[in-house]
């Protein structure tokens, strides 16, 4: 939309006014600033005119003291056209003073007294707010204040772009700083402060690792209390506050400066160690965990109560242990964890090859609670022929996790932490729904097809397990004689009552049942004869040797003859090799099943083979048809 003239005459004399005024009640309201601060550097009693002559190093020198240095509001303002950079301070007694320096002269002096850690963020943040980069500029940083101490000063403004000006203020910001970074508790940093901490340490170490000034000049520590819950729980929160100020105070008093502590939980504390000038080595890091170790477990006494703490210690170092904030603290976590299986009240430095079994499962329960809702859990389907003509008759659904970083990995790797989870439950529904669904696509090119799922043991616990496994073949119009549910020994072999209820009740709605890995568990053969299983698969293991030992052969053979009466459809599994093939064959085994076939292929896949399968069955069929003709008499 195009605005009027006469609108922007108006709109510009009114900004230009705002400007105006707005830089008009800043004079009024600091213009003695300087000029009490030069009076101040002088000895000089009186006031003295706000206009002083001075050079333009003491221009600078000015601008710094005063302006930066200064507790209270500075004013600030960047003409583009001229470059000129402009702050307006006031002194204790209300004078107002104004000094002009180049852009750059402004950003030199304002570096030379930035803090080392803040210098990069500082030179970046105002050079891209000057080119335009940003609309706004708002950023902390620390700056030289009297004797050798920092303060935290926040740095905010804003283009007006129509009069090619930038204007902002410059405020304290220790106190706001210092509250927000602060553990009330233990007076120490807080998780925060140790963010900000390690972060400005990792860009120096990482700026002179690349110049190779120093190696391992930063170290990360992690300390937590051991058995720290105890206290609290028989003792009272109280004296688990108690404990942990006096454990802050001890750990300060060890550090003497060498480096700066945190409380960055419950009872878990982090240390930074730095060096500027040399390498921190392990020797030396070593000996300060030891004295931490020794210092913490003295008795701490409350209310004449002798408290007797300790703690576990991890150790990382930059970069051979990680190059990263976030790689770092893992290490220092995964060393710390390390010492507490070792026997606690000792310390460890990370090694690689250090499994932290506790943040592992922790990672691996949140990343499993998400899996299948963000649909990362897949069927695989191994196939499953008939030995005497290699034909295509049954496949077993193989469940898969697609992890986006972890990579494919098979359920029995993480079976046991689903159980633990208590997700078996929905998992396994999940897997049977989908086999089914698959199941109505493959059986109409083979519409004998058999469907093999495998189950967990507390899938069998659950009463309603049967009914919802009706329901889903219900609503696929699946016959229920075409899915064969898979389970192990141990579990068929239950002597709980749930557990052989529901059998019954599978059995009931014709679902088969197949014993999977017969001959690894402790089954005897007159078992079978009580149980409603329907079928059973050879172990692999029984099936590896059997074309090379003689004993395997044997044991194999022996197998099949007593199953054979009882009337159960027999499966070998892990069949590689055409000798393997030929020998069950010859013994009468009926199924096959492993990579000499097939390995497991997705459900897409999966419909390329069989219609492959069954032209190459076609195929041979018509060509035995044509030899029978040949040899036909005439």
């Amino acid at each position: 939309m195009q605005i009027p003239d006469n609108e922007k005459v108006a709109l510009d004399q009114s900004t230009s006014e705002e400007v105006k005024s707005m830089w008009a009640w800043l004079k009024s309201r600091v213009k003695r600033m300087l000029t009490n601060a030069a009076s101040v550097e002088n000895g000089c009693n009186g006031s003295i005119s706000s206009s002083i002559e001075m050079t333009e190093s003491e221009i600078k020198t000015a601008l710094v003291k005063t302006a930066l240095l200064s507790i209270g509001d500075k004013i600030w303002c960047y003409d583009k056209n001229s470059e000129k950079f402009t702050i307006e301070v006031c002194s204790g007694t209300g004078a107002i003073s104004q000094y002009s320096v180049s852009v750059n002269e402004a950003i030199d002096c304002v570096s030379c007294l930035v803090h080392p850690d803040d210098q990069a963020q500082v030179n970046i943040s105002c050079k891209s707010f000057i080119r335009m980069d940003a609309r706004n500029i708002a950023i902390e940083f620390r700056v030289g204040y009297v004797r050798n101490e920092w303060r935290w000063v926040s740095l905010s403004g804003t283009w007006i772009p129509e009069h090619a000006k930038a204007c902002g203020v410059v405020r304290d910001a220790d106190e706001k700083r210092r509250l927000a970074e602060l553990d009330e508790l233990t007076g120490l940093g807080n998780r925060r402060a140790y963010n900000l901490n390690l972060e400005a340490k990792l860009n120096r170490a990482s700026a002179n690792s690349a110049l190779s000034l120093t190696n391992s000049n930063l170290v990360v520590i992690y300390l937590d209390l051991d058995k720290f819950k105890q206290v609290n729980d028989t003792l009272g929160h109280q004296y688990g506050d108690k404990t942990l100020k006096e454990t802050a105070l001890r750990i300060s008093t060890v550090l003497e400066g060498m480096g700066q502590a945190f409380r960055i939980g419950g009872d878990e504390f982090a240390i930074v160690l730095w060096s500027e000038c040399g390498e921190l080595n392990s020797i030396h890091v070593g000996n300060l965990c030891q004295r931490l170790l020794d210092e913490i477990k003295k008795p701490i006494f409350h209310d004449g109560i002798p408290i007797v703490m300790t703690a576990s210690i991890g150790i990382a170092r930059f970069p051979q242990d990680g190059s990263t904030g976030t790689d770092l603290e893992q290490a220092a976590d995964s060393a710390m964890y390390q010492a507490k299986r070792d026997g606690r009240n000792t310390f460890r430095l990370y090694k690689k090859g250090i499994i932290n079994n506790e943040r592992e499962s922790f990672y691996l329960e949140s990343a499993l609670r998400r899996a299948l809702p963000l649909g990362e859990f897949e069927l695989l389907f191994q196939p499953k022929v008939l030995l005497s003509d290699r034909s295509f008759v049954g496949r077993e659904a193989l469940m898969r996790w697609k992890h986006p970083r972890w990579g494919s990995r098979s359920v029995e790797s993480i079976v046991k932490a689903i159980e633990s989870m208590d997700l078996i439950h929905d998992f396994g529904l999940w897997a049977i729904e989908a086999a089914v669904v698959s199941h109505v696509d493959v059986s109409e090119w083979v519409p004998s097809l058999k469907t093999s799922i495998n189950i967990s043991s507390l899938q069998l616990l659950k009463s309603e397990f049967p009914s919802q496994v009706w329901k889903i073949l219900l609503r696929e119009k699946v016959d229920p004689s075409s899915i064969e549910l898979e389970l192990t020994e141990t579990v068929v072999l239950s002597e709980s009552n749930e557990v052989r209820a529901t059998l019954r009740e599978l059995r009931k709605i014709g679902v088969k049942l197949v014993i999977d890995d017969f001959g690894k568990g402790y089954s005897s053969l007159s078992y079978l004869r009580n149980l409603p299983v329907t079928g059973v698969k050879i172990d692999k293991i029984f099936i590896d040797n059997i074309h090379k030992d003689v004993e395997a052969r044997r044991f194999v053979t022996n197998m099949l003859a007593l199953l054979r009466p009882l009337g159960l459809s027999v499966t070998a599994e892990g069949i590689e090799f055409e000798a393997q093939a030929s020998i069950l064959k010859d013994l009468g085994c009926e199924y096959g099943q492993g990579y000499l076939f097939s390995r497991p292929m997705t459900s897409d896949r999966e419909l390329l083979w069989v219609r492959d399968e069954l032209e190459r069955i076609d195929l041979r069929e018509k060509c035995a048809h044509r030899t029978d003709m040949v040899s036909m008499p005439l």
